[in-house]
């Protein structure tokens, strides 16, 4: 792997962290002015990870109803009914128990391209739009100001609460009525996770939940306004709503809906099915990206993140995923004053070293308060990578600055580890008891990953091979 650096260039590859124990020690030394360079890619490293088939069941696995019941088979029969042929007795899909889960499975060999259900967005999903039936709610609500989540939770309750439509009902119906969600974590479950990062999220989302309960409890009928019905119409688009871009007086406009069907899909980082918008049939399709055999299990994709919006909108975590990432520093001064207390660096080049990272954040067009971190493949943020070795001193080559920087931030990520309340072999075998419950379980398959980001870039095994042309 190669970096390719100098005042003048904009031009860079992967920087791998070099080979060292757990508790290896990293020199010091004294930090001077130095550089300044533009590192193109937030994260910069030497990916290592397998290509694998990264699968996870959603948030239906936490329906109350058993696997293929009755309120399956009434949705299935309500799609038909709308020419959403794809569960329907000579249709390409079913819905089953798999290794996850509830899931949907291939009825018979599906071909490359074929379109295995088609959702219409005017007679089946449910949109982030008012419906023409909800004219007296609308009028009497300021809506134009309110967000995607506010405007199709109301839709969805405003649903619930019109009890003189049959439309809809067999989906309404069949969506779960208790979520994993981290919002209902205990206290003493909440002080499992370890990692101060998703705990400030889920603060975060708690305050948000309290802002809709204001909100929609207001203009919403009493008998769906409640915060236990508000809570879970966010769970439930949070955890099943699709983005897409829908014409709204012509222009192309992002828009969230519910897809009845396509939500039954599983999760997962390689799917064989591809979803998107048709506007020439006003639908939103599945189709098939490669061949698939019948009775096989069928996956989508939720999006490529990494572990903390599975477990925030999902419930899950998923196995062994390629694009976690773990914080390492809230902010550049927290980074800043951690250099200065551990190699004595000169606070007189913190605003270098502040110029170095944004530079690095216009580059890759991100917020200056954004976390740093180091991800599960071995990349390093570019950003702190650059701060860093501004603060090396000026007479080191851009190599040997750029391989201080790097080592500092292996040394960070040994400190995390080693202040941590258990290890990675400690939390398996907590895995292994029978006892924990659902939500610890999740917490710990979530702080594990974190675990192995941090070991992924503290031991890393190729030495630094950087070339300056």
């Amino acid at each position: 792997m190669q970096l390719i650096l100098s005042r003048d260039t904009h031009r860079a590859h992967d920087i791998p962290l070099e080979s060292a124990s757990l508790r290896a020690s990293v020199p010091k030394v004294k930090a001077q002015r130095t550089f300044q360079t533009n590192i193109p890619g937030h994260f910069v490293g030497l990916p290592r990870h397998r290509k694998t088939r990264v699968i996870a069941s959603n948030a239906n696995q936490n329906s109350q109803g058993s696997l293929g019941d009755d309120k399956d088979k009434a949705l299935c029969s309500w799609l038909s009914q709308c020419d959403a042929h794809g569960f329907s007795k000579g249709g390409k899909l079913y819905v089953g128990e798999g290794k996850h889960g509830r899931g949907v499975f291939a009825r018979q060999t599906i071909r490359p391209g074929e379109t295995v259900l088609s959702i219409s967005l005017e007679n089946v999903a449910l949109m982030d739009r008012f419906q023409s039936s909800h004219t007296a709610v609308e009028s009497a609500l300021d809506v134009s100001s309110w967000t995607w989540y506010l405007r199709l939770a109301a839709v969805l309750l405003l649903q619930v609460a019109d009890e003189s439509s049959a439309s809809r009902a067999a989906y309404v119906n069949s969506l779960p009525n208790d979520f994993c969600n981290p919002l209902r974590f205990k206290a003493s479950e909440m002080r499992e996770i370890q990692f101060k990062p998703l705990r400030k999220e889920i603060e975060g989302i708690r305050e948000l939940y309290e802002d809709a309960h204001v909100l929609l409890g207001a203009a919403l009928p009493e008998s769906v306004g409640s915060p236990a019905s508000v809570n879970w119409a966010l769970d439930t688009i949070f955890s099943r709503s699709f983005k897409i871009q829908v014409p709204d007086g012509g222009a192309p406009t992002d828009t969230r809906i519910l897809a009845p069907g396509v939500d039954l899909c599983n999760h997962s980082m390689e799917p064989q099915l591809d979803y998107n918008y048709n506007p020439s049939t006003g639908c939103f399709e599945l189709t098939a990206s490669e061949l698939i055999e019948a009775d096989e299990e069928v996956y989508i994709t939720y999006g490529v993140y990494n572990n903390d919006p599975y477990l925030l909108s999902y419930g899950f975590v998923p196995e062994d995923n390629p694009h976690d990432t773990c914080v390492i520093f809230d902010d550049l001064e927290e980074a800043l004053d951690w250099h200065s207390w551990r190699y004595d660096s000169s606070e007189g080049d913190w605003p270098f070293a502040r110029e170095c990272a944004q530079t690095n954040m216009k580059e890759q067009s991100i917020h200056a308060d954004r976390e740093y971190s180091v991800g599960r493949d071995g990349t390093v943020d570019s950003r702190l990578l650059a701060a860093f070795a501004a603060l090396e001193p000026a007479e080191d080559s851009e190599d040997e600055r750029m391989e201080q920087a790097a080592l500092a931030c292996m040394e960070r990520c040994v400190e995390l580890l080693e202040s941590l309340p258990t290890t990675l072999q400690e939390d398996l075998e907590l895995l292994g008891s029978a006892s924990l419950s659902k939500a610890v379980r999740v917490i710990i398959q979530f702080r594990m990953g974190k675990k192995l980001c941090l070991k992924e870039c503290a031991v890393a095994e190729e030495i630094f091979e950087m070339i300056v042309e």
